[in-house]
């Protein structure tokens, strides 16, 4: 492949494949924020949820799942931990500390994403990088393969875990639903869907978002805990993230050292997959009735698409 290295005057080494992919992600998670900049969170999952029942909407919700949705954020992932061992290993190049250096940019990422969450916007991803990187860069010494192989396992019991919490629900819906189910059984089940979490309503949130600033951030003070929990939410999938791309900064494979065959290669094997069982999953999803089905992380597009939309991710890589 080309040389996709190229130095600076402080005789820097920049890695142009790094660059291009992070532009690129950025840009895609960009695309899929402009959504909820706009319109209620619900709008993620299904465009019915602010009016977009025409064809234009359906196709444009379709294509983003399809190429955009949850790609570009674990693509950013792969490069969030190649990236850590760049810094540390610039710091320690320049005769500093590498891992004071990365906790020093892990805690002011933690700031800056508490204000952002805080008083700006509720979908902030910063915090749960800041906390996440804080575990991952504990296996910053492991080789490649070990890196992949626990990656692989960590995302594999993620998948899993959730997998079972929606299996769950779906029982306990078809339980409750039987002629002569028990009484406790289906009362419990009409508490769940019932509860405020799974409830197809975008009232409140556009009378919040329709309001003052003040209204705004004080509804967000109210659930001061939601970074973290998203945080704890999201480790079985960014954790794993990070880790492979830290092990694919180290093989090579990040920074464009690879021949151009094998990019191809894998980039072929992936995408095929990749966008068959997405494809698959998004026009499963569009024929339901969306606004009987909870939204994520328990839906189960979301479930479905997981280990769909890391091998797109994967094949973007390669193709960049």
């Amino acid at each position: 492949m080309a040389d996709m290295h190229t130095s600076t005057q402080d005789n820097v080494t920049r890695y142009l494949s790094l660059d291009a992919l992070r532009g690129f992600a950025v840009m895609g998670i960009l695309a899929m924020n402009i959504i909820a900049f706009a319109m209620p969170e619900w709008a993620y999952i299904t465009p019915l949820a602010y009016g977009g029942d025409g064809v234009a909407d359906q196709t444009s919700w379709l294509f983003s799942f399809i190429f955009i949705d949850g790609k570009m954020r674990g693509l950013f992932s792969l490069l969030f931990g190649a990236s850590m061992l760049l810094v540390i290993e610039r710091a320690e190049a320049a005769g500093r500390s590498g891992m004071r250096t990365h906790y020093a940019r892990m805690f002011w990422l933690l700031i800056f994403g508490l204000i952002h969450f805080y008083f700006i916007w509720f979908g902030d991803i910063l915090v749960t990088y800041a906390l996440i990187a804080l575990l991952a860069v504990q296996f910053r010494q492991w080789e490649p393969e070990r890196l992949i192989k626990w990656a692989l396992i960590v995302y594999a019991l993620g998948f899993v875990m959730w997998a079972l919490q929606f299996g769950g629900l779906q029982f306990l819906q078809w339980a409750a639903t039987q002629p002569g189910a028990d009484a406790d059984l289906a009362r419990q089940f009409r508490e769940v869907v019932n509860s405020p979490e799974l409830q197809f309503n975008v009232t409140q949130e556009l009378t919040v978002h329709r309001g003052g600033y003040t209204e705004i951030v004080a509804d967000k003070l109210t659930d001061w805990t939601q970074p973290f929990t998203a945080a704890l939410q999201a480790l079985t999938e960014t954790l794993p993230l990070m880790m492979l791309g830290m092990a694919l900064f180290k093989n090579g494979f990040l920074t464009g050292s690879w021949a151009a065959a094998d990019y191809r290669r894998w980039a072929l094997r992936l995408a095929v997959t990749g966008l068959a069982l997405n494809a698959l999953v998004g026009l499963g999803w569009r024929c339901r009735d969306l606004t009987k089905l909870p939204r994520w992380p328990d839906s189960w597009p979301g479930h479905c698409s997981r280990v769909c939309w890391s091998r797109l991710a994967m094949s973007q890589a390669c193709c960049c």
